[in-house]
Order: C-alpha cells, then structure tokens, then sequence
C-alpha cells in the first residue's frame, strides 16, 4: 500500500512519483521550510535495492540500455547500507564485473548488485537472464557471495541468490515499487 515511500509514510514521501524525499524539512534561514533529498544511506539492503532500482529504471527509460550499482555494508558505527556509482551498459549487458572489480578497493562490504533490463523486443522484462543455462544473471547470482537484483522495466524489484548452506538459488520480488516504463522499444532499431 505504502510502496511509492518505501513502506514509510512517516519518513517518506513521493509527491512526484520518481524519487522518494524524507519527510523532515529544514529552515535555511529564509523563512521557509526546504526538502531534505534522498538519504545516501540506507537502514536495510531492501530500502538501497529500492532507491537503486528507481534511479536505474528512470535512466534506462531514457536510454533503453541496462544499468548497474552496488550496494555495500558499512559496518563502522551503526550498520547501514550505501550505493556505489551507477555503472552504464550497453543494451544487452551491464558492466557488472566491474562494479565487482572496483569492490575490492573499499572499506565497505559489497553486498549486493542491482541492474535494469530495457523494456523491448529482445529483452524479458520480468526475468533474470541465463536461466536455462545458469549463465548470465543467474551465474553472477551463482558465482558470487551477494544479492542480485533485477530492476524490471514493469515497477518490479526481483533478487537472486544462492543460499550456500543449502545449495538453493533463492528467489523473490516486491511488485510495484519502482517506475514503470510502458515504451516497448524495438530492439531492432539499436545499433
């Protein structure tokens, strides 16, 4: 019911549809109350997944090409969760490697890769690639100790990943968190 504020209408608000602004206001001085923007960190992973997705299906409704960020656990004082740089792909792919790569030299703990599908002929919106072949999304989700999550140009946030303990590909999805992109582009007319 919640889900345009992140299930957080006392924290929250998104009077536009597009971004969600904490509901704390402060007085610069000039008389009137200002917005204070996005926080750049985040109490849970589900709250940086969700800010994630809404900023990459927003650029991929602009481009039609997939997009990707981290999500990386600061443990330093209180645990909290922040967002790495978005990462621009091509039409069919992400550069997710490197989003791992560049993992390595921080502080924080990636936890989690979050990445949008365009919304077109070639692509099934709803669905990880590599499925039938445990390549592609499902690798990553297979080969590596994170969460990965699937920004669908249809407002739904889906994440993958492989409970080592029990040897299971765990699966899950919020529907309608995220913008919805209804343009259905012809992937023909990509180069």
């Amino acid at each position: 019911m919640f889900a345009y504020c992140n299930c957080n209408p006392c924290r929250y608000s998104d009077e536009k549809g597009y971004a969600i602004w904490s509901t704390r206001t402060v007085d610069p001085g000039r008389g009137r109350a200002e917005r204070i923007p996005e926080p750049t960190s985040f109490q849970t992973m589900t709250e940086a997944a969700i800010a994630a997705g809404r900023k990459l299906n927003l650029a991929t409704s602009k481009d039609n090409l997939e997009h990707a960020t981290g999500i990386y656990r600061a443990t330093e004082g209180v645990e909290h969760y922040v967002l790495g740089a978005m990462k621009d792909g091509s039409h069919d792919s992400t550069n997710i490697d490197v989003i791992i790569k560049e993992s390595h030299d921080y502080s924080y703990n990636l936890v989690g890769i979050v990445h949008s599908h365009p919304y077109c002929t070639g692509h099934e919106a709803d669905t990880f690639s590599g499925v039938d072949d445990f390549t592609k999304d499902v690798g990553i989700a297979i080969n590596n100790d994170f969460v990965f999550y699937l920004a669908s140009p249809t407002g739904s946030l889906h994440w993958l990943y492989l409970d080592r303990g029990k040897d299971k590909l765990c699966y899950g999805c919020l529907e309608m968190v995220l913008p919805i992109d209804s343009t259905i582009y012809d992937c023909s007319e990509v180069d």
